[in-house]
């Protein structure tokens, strides 16, 4: 996490000029910021940005992994002027990546229908934002994460202590000479007391994979604990064209990638193959729509992965000066439109409460503009 000993370098400069300009004017108020966005979603990130929180007299928060909704207001920090100013940037700018994160989670976990959903988008962006991201991922309902930075964030969250998820790469398969029984035996052999998911994508035969590398682990008495399907959007599995045109599956009139009837396909090998207790995972562009798919046809998968769709899209927060406190009373200085917006759902977090007279307003009166 940043420090506030490190916030300056990571501050718009005009909040670092607008605080040596109140000092030049020997002016340092006791004022109320004001914190806002304008979509539902997750409110997420006030448990990291308490370091910063602590230069505040006062903070009013809704409660982290909260629902939020927009224009609602989501923080009041009662601070010094001077004191405070320069941190707006890197507060909203914690809160915006994390309350992102955690609604897209929560999205997909939602309609996952008690499946976990695993958060694996670490390799679509930079690695700074590991930690906030995990932390996030937990607060959304992940069931897990994949990298160590990511776990930190998680388990600070969750306070458990959770390991990495993951499966193999393709990578391992290739490095193997693209034998994936051969990746999947040297796997279980290199971490004897982890549960071992196969990738069975790699020949674009997933059925006949699983079924290959379930028989390998039963000679050498080992338990597959689960398959991973991850084809490509850009084929279609020939085991699942063949299905289809032999007529075992109904046709698929969009077939390539991770599809219904491709799980329905393999979960058919995997059981007749004695496998029934073999579990599949699956990955490769899912997002919570393509999930309700799957769920609304009964389809049995067992574990969703999502990478990349969960760093879409924005949940971009304002701060603004809205009102001075002078001797317990409330000085509106609010840019027009931007005015005072109290909560009653806000939880004091840190202070003696002194705006708690100013709270029990009915929010539906109160919208910033």
């Amino acid at each position: 996490m940043i420090s506030p000993k490190d916030i300056s370098a990571y501050t718009d400069s005009y909040f670092m000029k607008a605080r040596e300009a109140a000092a030049a004017d020997s002016t340092n108020p006791l004022v109320i910021w004001q914190i806002f966005q304008k979509r539902n979603g997750i409110f997420c990130g006030v448990g990291l940005v308490k370091e910063i929180l602590q230069l505040a007299e006062e903070v009013w928060s809704l409660e982290e992994g909260a629902a939020i909704s927009p224009y609602e207001t989501a923080m009041l920090v009662l601070a010094r002027a001077q004191s405070f100013v320069e941190f707006e940037t890197v507060q909203i700018g914690i809160l915006a990546r994390c309350s992102r994160i955690a609604s897209n989670v929560r999205r997909a976990v939602e309609v996952a229908n008690g499946k976990p959903v695993l958060f694996f988008p670490a390799r679509f962006d930079i690695p700074e934002a590991q930690f906030y991201d995990g932390y996030a991922a937990a607060a959304g309902g992940a069931a897990a994460c994949s990298t160590e930075k990511q776990l930190e964030g998680f388990n600070l969250y969750r306070q458990t202590n959770a390991r990495a998820a993951g499966t193999m790469p393709h990578a391992l398969i290739a490095i193997c000479k693209a034998d994936t029984v051969r990746a999947a035996l040297a796997f279980a052999k290199a971490r004897p007391n982890e549960d071992v998911w196969a990738l069975v994508d790699f020949e674009n035969d997933s059925a006949r994979i699983a079924v290959e590398v379930l028989q390998s682990f039963k000679e050498q008495g080992l338990k597959l604990a689960g398959v991973r399907l991850d084809s490509s959007e850009r084929l279609v599995d020939s085991g699942y064209q063949k299905a289809m045109e032999t007529g075992e599956l109904s046709p698929d009139p969009n077939p390539n990638g991770v599809r219904p009837g491709l799980v329905l396909h393999v979960r058919r090998a995997l059981d007749e193959a004695g496998g029934r207790e073999v579990k599949i995972a699956v990955s490769g562009g899912f997002t919570p729509d393509k999930i309700s798919e799957f769920e609304s046809q009964k389809i049995p998968v067992d574990v969703y992965a999502i990478g990349e769709w969960f760093l879409s899209g924005a949940m971009a927060y304002t701060s603004d000066v809205v009102a001075h406190l002078e001797d317990s009373t409330l000085i509106p200085v609010s840019k027009v439109g931007r005015g005072f917006n109290p909560n009653p759902r806000l939880q004091l977090v840190k202070g003696e409460g002194k705006l708690a007279k100013f709270m029990a307003v009915d929010i539906a009166t109160h919208r910033a503009g």
